[in-house]
């Protein structure tokens, strides 16, 4: 049992290592496939769920979207056959993800909808959270106010949860950038620091860039802004 459990921690720390390098597509998947086997060997089909979901956020950060569509039909319908509703919840979460990366808001929306629904009426202690500041990132241009209105809703759900406050705070900032409210900005940033120190998993530091960003727009230092926004490692958010 203990070189189970070790070889548990082991799997997931190169899992959670692998998801935020982005670095190396095939031994990620391969990670994700071992800590698959085993939590299917332990039965635990909501561990098991839960890593097929980052798999296929993975996925679609890298803009395979067809695999992603493939992997998200796959674990649907393993769902449906284990009458597993945690797992058919993020099967809808991810076809969310998948077409928001592809720029079809509506039918993203439509599904981070259902995910939601099952969650609330099937799923005991679900994790809504992130599904509300995805949606928050959907609105976030042509309706800020709904935006801001979905990220509190995932602030609120995220309970004591320290990655999911800090996601919601991170959101929050960049709705207040989009409703041009300095103390707003101001009053979540300082939240998401204090939050994210309690937790050194939590990776701040790709939210620094944009932080800073931020804060010397609000400045009027917009060379400053500029220049930090230059520092931003992924070249769409970076534009």
């Amino acid at each position: 049992e203990n070189k189970n459990a070790t070889n548990e921690k082991v799997l997931v720390a190169k899992f959670v290592k692998g998801f935020y390098d982005k670095k190396d597509l095939p031994q990620f998947l391969n990670t994700a496939e071992e800590l698959k086997t085993l939590y299917l060997e332990r039965d635990d089909k909501n561990k098991f769920y839960r890593v097929w979901i980052n798999e296929i956020c993975y996925l679609a950060d890298h803009y395979q979207i067809y695999k992603g569509l493939y992997e998200t039909n796959e674990m649907q319908n393993n769902a449906l056959h284990d009458k597993n509703y945690y797992g058919l919840a993020q099967s809808y979460y991810a076809l969310g993800i998948l077409y928001g990366k592809r720029g079809n808001q509506s039918l993203a929306l439509q599904n981070y909808k259902k995910s939601l629904n099952i969650f609330n009426k099937y799923v005991k202690n679900g994790n809504t959270s992130e599904i509300y500041w995805q949606m928050a990132n959907l609105y976030i241009d042509d309706s800020p106010q709904e935006a801001a209105r979905q990220t509190k809703l995932a602030i609120r759900f995220a309970g004591h949860n320290i990655y999911d406050l800090c996601y919601g705070y991170a959101m929050a900032c960049l709705v207040s950038l989009h409703l041009d409210d300095e103390q707003g900005f101001i009053h979540y940033y300082d939240l998401f620091v204090n939050t994210s120190k309690k937790d050194k998993t939590f990776p701040s530091a790709s939210y620094k860039y944009y932080f800073v960003s931020i804060d010397r727009f609000f400045k009027h230092d917009y060379k400053g802004a500029l220049a930090a926004a230059d520092s931003i490692e992924i070249v769409e958010d970076r534009a």
